[in-house]
């Protein structure tokens, strides 16, 4: 094959050609890395089961992906099949950005830990110093990076941590997720389904208000900028890293001039995208 191939699950299934990657690859997205393995590694090099009990707290995305993947390796068994993690960027966060405030049993037994979002995207964004980067991805994440060393990351166990994004509702009160299922009855699959993609700003703006869909999208980056700032003591760069327009990121830098955006800390807009990382995580190995 002249050229490689890259899949996802926002993709179509038969991936998408990207002439940029060595001839005779195939690139697959994962989320969740299993214990230990790096950023990018042969598909190969993993079995399915353990793929699949990495992923256990997105089971549905998972599965998804692990389908993708097995179609993929059947009908293109000539390519050599890589696959790119978003997890282990961020199994050196520190434990205290690391651990939920659980039960310390619960969080031993079940790996109840904090394992982050976009991992290749944060890496190739942060810049030297005190960096804040911002992955404008469907589900936003924010991170804060210290010479290369993430400290803290606002997604956590899964998609549905942190700030919203185009269909996931973001930090929510556990207490409205058991009023959903105790009081209304509805089941775990339709509570899933509502949280991950019925919410954010299609399900603020699905009420007839896209102000406040997106103001309410800006205030909570806002918070998550200021917040990332603040376990770094300060701010040297922010990074927004992905596929927008200036002026969302004009009204979002709008009220950080109390960190000195825009004066003292200056605002990058990279290209790096979880496609693009996903291509340059391999290139680096192969």
């Amino acid at each position: 094959m002249n050229t490689s191939l890259l899949f996802d699950i926002h993709l179509a299934d038969d991936g998408v050609a990207w002439p940029s990657l060595p001839p005779g690859l195939a690139v697959h997205r994962l989320l969740h890395a299993p214990t230990g393995t790096p950023e990018a590694t042969p598909a190969d090099a993993l079995d399915v089961d353990t793929l699949r009990f990495a992923g256990r707290f997105e089971p549905r995305d998972t599965e998804r992906r692990l389908a993708l993947l097995a179609k993929a390796r059947a009908e293109h068994a000539d390519l050599s099949h890589w696959l790119v993690f978003d997890t282990p960027f961020f199994d050196s966060l520190p434990d205290t950005a690391r651990y939920y405030a659980l039960p310390a049993a619960l969080t031993a037994e079940h790996g109840l830990y904090r394992t982050g979002r976009h991992g290749p995207v944060h890496r190739r964004a942060a810049q030297p110093g005190r960096c804040v980067t911002v992955a404008l991805t469907a589900s936003l994440t924010v991170a804060a990076i210290v010479d290369g060393q993430p400290l803290e990351i606002s997604g956590g166990l899964s998609g549905l941590e942190g700030v919203p994004g185009n269909t996931t509702v973001g930090d929510i009160d556990p207490a409205a997720i058991l009023y959903l299922v105790d009081a209304l009855g509805m089941s775990l699959d339709d509570v899933e389904h509502a949280l991950r993609d019925e919410g954010g700003y299609a399900g603020v703006a699905a009420g007839g208000d896209n102000d406040l869909a997106q103001s309410l999208l800006v205030h909570r980056l806002r918070r998550a900028i200021g917040s990332a700032a603040a376990v770094m003591d300060g701010l040297d760069s922010l990074v927004f890293a992905g596929e927008t327009g200036p002026a969302f990121i004009d009204r979002v830098t709008a009220g950080l001039t109390y960190l000195g955006v825009g004066d003292t800390v200056p605002v990058l807009h990279v290209d790096w995208t979880p496609l693009t990382a996903a291509a340059d995580a391999v290139k680096c190995h192969v």
